[in-house]
């Protein structure tokens, strides 16, 4: 539950690892908003500002603002065995490989062995790119210096749209969607 929940958030909010487990109420939030400060990697120098929406703010409270339970080896055993149990991600999946410029085939895996703590951050950089919004703008949450970093994580079979609406609202959802209090991982 704390895995399943953990990666929501980070679906949600584009935080990378080192983001959510130094995580800090006093620090991170002010009013309705978190404020994620660039970390080790400090690629883009700026505060990034996101509006906590309500299954954001749940999940928040569920855990007192506290998500350094586990590392991240052991964050991604757990959420592999959570995405496998789920049973949605257990289609075949070819990674991409290229050895010196050239692509070669790799055995195929099922997806969850492929998802890791940055997936989440991926699935929110990668819906806010096919929501249509402008890399500019997603840039300010995400925290990449460039559009051509960004841009790595466009999925051309995704559709664009032209909905510019508040960036964080396009991946809300409702506490409805959750699933309900289980496994306690």
């Amino acid at each position: 539950e704390f895995v399943r929940d953990v990666f929501i958030f980070m679906s949600l909010t584009s935080f990378r690892f080192s983001d959510v487990i130094t995580f800090d109420k006093e620090r991170n939030i002010i009013g309705n908003k978190i404020h994620k400060y660039p970390q080790k990697t400090e690629k883009f120098d700026a505060v990034s500002i996101i509006d906590i929406q309500p299954v954001v703010k749940t999940i928040l409270e569920k855990y007192d603002y506290k998500f350094d339970r586990y590392g991240n080896t052991l964050f991604n055993r757990y959420l592999s065995e959570c995405l496998e149990k789920s049973g949605l991600f257990n289609e075949t999946f070819y990674k991409k490989k290229r050895i010196k410029g050239r692509p070669i085939q790799l055995p195929g895996i099922s997806r969850y062995e492929a998802l890791s703590t940055h997936s989440g951050r991926r699935t929110c950089i990668t819906n806010l790119i096919s929501n249509g919004f402008e890399l500019a703008r997603i840039r300010t949450i995400s925290g990449h210096s460039s559009d051509r970093m960004l841009l790595r994580y466009y999925d051309a079979f995704r559709q664009n749209n032209s909905d510019n609406g508040d960036l964080t609202k396009s991946l809300d959802f409702t506490t409805d969607q959750i699933p309900p209090e289980g496994d306690k991982k």
